[in-house]
């Protein structure tokens, strides 16, 4: 017999602030997934909802999480605000006088912000992602949820080369925009090893000719069907499964395989040179952009050393887009050990700089969602791909191979397909046997099944490039 008096169990208190979602083990060898922690926060979101996934990356002792934590001040204040003009300290203040995620006096644990510190020792370990989602709206008025990702500093000495590798990919394989954050300039072993960390996204892409042949194949097999439902049911997907260039396709087998657009397996890059000291003091915001672009063009121009010139080109054939923001110096009461978050001791050349380039990479314009193969991904399909990504880089004692990778990434975007292409199946044929349609001869159910089952192994077929 049921005791009536009996408690019901009390739900565990929904995740907030920054959660680490990839620890690091004792040894610095190995690193876990935590997958409830993830399945938590992108169930925050509508399944169906795209993502974009903000992350930083860097050595360690860079500033990284700091910053960051000025990033969830600007996306805290700009829900609710127009974008600030650059000369204001409004946003920054905002949310009190004293930045979240200070650890200097004692550990936060990320309950506030993402978890910062001034010295010598590292402070952020494994990955860490903030457990809310900021919505945004793109240029085009869809609405997109925004995440934040902090990462462990590389080269700290206690975390093996291997693992730091992981820890990068994973990172760069998760983002839609990488942030990789370094001092006072670009340096030569920065693009080493930006190189290095990102070689194997080249790999993930399906080779050229095979993705022509097999987008060829595809719109020959929708020309045949002439059935007008099935035209429609591959026209209601055409806007989910986008061609390379992310739009629809609308080619014809005129074309030849060098037309079709090169979808790089990365899509944007920022260097956040942080402590810039090369602006003149008369310099005015316009010609402080204008140095970042010369400067850009200067780092990671063509060299005629073949190793410089190799690295150059291996980053650049993995990233959509790539950039160079300068940051000056936040003002040295920052670094100090006694520093209490003090947003007027920051200076205001820093947040006039960071302004701005809030303002860039969070307005319409920029904002994009997470794609794979030039597609957008929805926070389901995230899910997937962080976990098939996680499980392979857990399971490798080295830095995985690449074939291994694609295999991974054509495993979890197969999955992702195959759900998309029995959704709309099940959904077509619930209009002719749902629960309030009317009795359907059997040829006319044969004939329906037919025409869904082409349909949605079209869509399947249009998304499962790989």
């Amino acid at each position: 017999m049921t005791d009536a008096t009996a408690v019901p169990p009390v739900e565990a208190p929904a995740i907030t602030g920054a959660k680490q979602i990839v620890r690091i083990n004792d040894d610095g060898t190995k690193f876990e997934l935590d997958e409830a922690a993830i399945d938590e926060i992108l169930h925050k979101i509508d399944p169906d909802m795209k993502v974009a996934i903000i992350s930083v990356v860097g050595a360690f002792r860079t500033g990284k999480s700091f910053v960051l934590d000025l990033f969830l001040r600007y996306l805290k204040y700009t829900s609710s605000h127009p974008a600030p003009d650059v000369t204001s300290r409004e946003w920054a203040l905002a949310c009190g006088p004293q930045l979240e995620g200070n650890s200097n006096f004692e550990a936060t644990n990320g309950e506030t912000g993402f978890s910062w510190r001034a010295g010598r020792k590292r402070n952020t370990t494994g990955i860490w992602m903030w457990s809310d989602p900021f919505i945004r709206q793109s240029a085009t008025g869809e609405d997109i949820a925004v995440f934040l990702i902090d990462t462990q500093g590389m080269f700290d000495s206690e975390t093996s080369q291997m693992l730091t590798a992981s820890i990068f990919g994973l990172s760069t394989l998760f983002s839609s925009y990488q942030i990789y954050n370094v001092d006072k300039r670009v340096q030569e072993d920065n693009l080493q090893h930006l190189a290095l960390f990102t070689e194997y996204g080249r790999y993930v892409l399906p080779n050229k000719q095979m993705k022509e042949a097999s987008m060829r194949s595809i719109q020959s097999f929708a020309r045949v069907i002439s059935d007008k439902h099935l035209q429609d049911l591959c026209e209601l997907d055409a806007t989910d499964v986008e061609d390379d260039d992310g739009t629809a396709d609308t080619t014809d087998d005129t074309n030849h395989v060098d037309d079709v657009p090169v979808v790089r397996p990365f899509q944007h890059l920022d260097f956040l040179v942080r402590d810039w000291q090369d602006f003149k003091r008369s310099a005015t915001l316009a010609d402080k952009h204008a140095d970042m672009k010369a400067y850009a063009s200067e780092v990671l121009s063509t060299r005629k050393q073949q190793d410089l010139a190799d690295t150059r080109e291996q980053i650049h054939s993995c990233f959509a887009s790539i950039r160079c923001v300068l940051l000056s110096h936040p003002g040295h009461a920052v670094t100090d050990l006694e520093y209490d978050g003090s947003i007027d001791e920051i200076d205001g050349r820093f947040l006039e700089l960071l302004t701005s380039y809030l303002n860039t990479l969070f307005g319409p314009e920029s904002l994009e969602p997470k794609t794979i193969h030039g597609v957008a991904v929805t926070s389901r399909e995230l899910l997937v791909f962080i976990k098939s990504y996680a499980a392979l880089f857990k399971e490798a004692t080295i830095f995985p191979e690449a074939k291994t990778l694609l295999e991974a990434t054509a495993e979890a975007n197969n999955a992702n397909m195959k759900d998309r292409a029995l959704a709309k199946y099940k959904a077509e044929m619930q209009k002719k046997v749902g629960l309030r349609c009317s009795y359907v001869q059997p040829h006319h159910l044969t004939e329906h099944h037919r025409l869904c089952l082409l349909g949605s192994l079209t869509i399947f077929d249009m998304g499962a490039k790989m």
